[in-house]
């Protein structure tokens, strides 16, 4: 097993402190910093999903309440026309009843029946309250399609829109076959126009909400608070205005396949789905929900956000994590002057045992205290050390010492006998001399008399023994690798 003296190199202390508190505080403020910013940014996004699914929600409410008390009315009429309560041969009641049925939804702007000749009764809504419409549209293919596509569905269904050229408006039909006793009797149709449901969304934002809007099969606009006031790009062709076509240019790039970004969207179990656009120099983020039910092709009601607000927060959180991590520079460069710090009693004492080692004794200082007990025991015990050392220094020959190091043996060397050459010397008269000097003159005489000599001794190989009195003994023939 080697000798402690005998092992080089190792692992600085300074270096391994700094490391280990700088590490220390590297996963301490880094995993507290990532912890935050991970938390704030999904507050903030979970926010913004919270937000975006309240409006919708709201919105896709709005369109059922809409669109179901409509349906709720065609069947209400439908049950008393199955259950033989009205009949449309008894033309005064049956007007009534459809009647009745208009003024309990204002939404629906006419209720009509159609029979299997294709013989219409319209009770249609005026600003005054209604009136009824008696009408052979036997020669009108458009309703005798409509009809026999109603009458083989066997079930309520929502038509595509159309546009009432005379009214300028567009309208959803609502198609409910009816029957008595097994026998088809006819269609109800109830003509919902689409411009009350521009005036909801538009109620919406000013609650709030930012640019509501419901799409009916992606390309065109059923619903946008632009369209409550008139009618935009409609005719019977296109019944619908395009996107493009409703005065908001966001809204016509929402399929944009340019500058799009996934949005992580938590939509709590509903068909919430979204997207971000980079368009006209800002960032837009949309979310939307698929509503069926209503027609072949369905619905998209959703609403889009100027993500300025978003970014605002998640512009704050960019500037907390930058001051975080100055803070976590800031920690790590006091770690490693607390390190240095700590350490540097500990490097004072090793560089001050080297020297000792050398016996550079003379040239060792003293080491300072500290303010931690087990240091500042260290440097006043290593400090007791360094005097008894200085007074040994004074009495043992300092190249003797240096050989005994060198040959590595621990305890007492074993005697050979070895021819030398020793010297005496003396100071002719020094009695005489000290009798007349005072002793502080004296002692600084033979201070300086011994070393003169001892470095004149020493520069000619040889080895201060001992210095007894005004004399000096020194011995030459002992190499450096003798054993005494």
């Amino acid at each position: 097993m080697p000798r402690l003296s005998s092992v080089n190199g190792g692992v600085s202390l300074t270096v391994t402190l700094a490391a280990s508190i700088s590490a220390l505080v590297f996963i301490a403020v880094a995993s507290v910093l990532g912890l935050g910013l991970w938390s704030g940014s999904q507050n903030t996004m979970s926010l913004l999903n919270d937000k975006a699914a309240a409006i919708i929600t709201s919105a896709v409410d709005r369109v059922r309440i809409h669109l179901d008390a409509s349906q709720n009315q065609v069947e209400f009429v439908e049950q008393l026309i199955a259950q033989g309560r009205i009949s449309p041969a008894e033309q005064s009641r049956f007007v009534a009843s459809l009647t009745g049925a208009l003024a309990a939804a204002p939404q629906i702007s006419a209720l009509s029946f159609i029979d299997v000749n294709h013989q219409s009764i319209i009770n249609i809504r005026t600003p005054r309250g209604s009136r009824t419409v008696f009408r052979d549209d036997s020669a009108n293919a458009p309703i005798k399609r409509a009809v026999a596509t109603a009458l083989a569905s066997k079930r309520a269904t929502w038509a595509a829109p159309m546009w009432l050229p005379r009214s300028k408006v567009t309208i959803l039909n609502l198609h409910m076959p009816v029957q008595h006793d097994g026998k088809l009797l006819g269609v109800l149709v109830a003509s919902v126009t689409v411009r009350k449901l521009s005036s909801y969304l538009g109620d919406l934002e000013a609650g709030g909400a930012s640019n509501v809007f419901v799409l009916y099969d992606r390309t065109t606009v059923l619903a946008h608070p632009n369209l409550a006031s008139g009618a935009v790009g409609r005719s019977q062709a296109k019944p619908l205005p395009s996107l493009a076509e409703t005065g908001d240019p966001v809204l016509a790039a929402i399929w944009s396949s340019k500058n799009r970004y996934p949005l992580r969207i938590n939509s709590a179990g509903q068909d919430f789905q979204g997207h971000a656009l980079h368009i006209f120099g800002d960032r837009y983020a949309y979310f939307y929900r698929n509503v069926s039910g209503y027609g072949s092709k369905g619905l998209q009601i959703g609403a889009y956000f100027r993500t300025a607000e978003i970014d605002t927060e998640l512009q704050r959180l960019k500037w907390a994590g930058l001051a975080g991590l100055a803070t976590l520079i800031l920690a790590l460069i006091t770690a490693i002057a607390l390190a240095r710090w700590i350490a540097k009693p500990i490097v004072e004492l090793a560089g001050a045992a080297s020297r000792i080692g050398k016996l550079e004794i003379s040239e060792t200082v003293e080491l300072q205290g500290s303010i931690f007990r087990e240091l500042n025991d260290q440097a006043r015990s290593f400090n007791t050390m360094l005097q008894g050392l200085r007074w040994f220094e004074t009495y043992v020959p300092k190249k003797l010492v240096s050989r005994l190091i060198k040959s590595g043996e621990v305890g007492l060397p074993a005697s050979v006998e070895r021819e030398v050459t020793v010297m005496f010397t003396d100071i002719v008269g020094f009695t005489s001399l000290s009798e007349g000097t005072s002793a502080p003159k004296l002692a600084e005489f033979l201070n300086e008399h011994f070393g003169l000599l001892a470095a004149c001794i020493e520069e000619q190989g040889g080895t201060v023994d001992k210095f007894i009195g005004d004399s000096v003994m020194a011995f030459w023939g002992v190499s450096s690798d003798t054993r005494f």
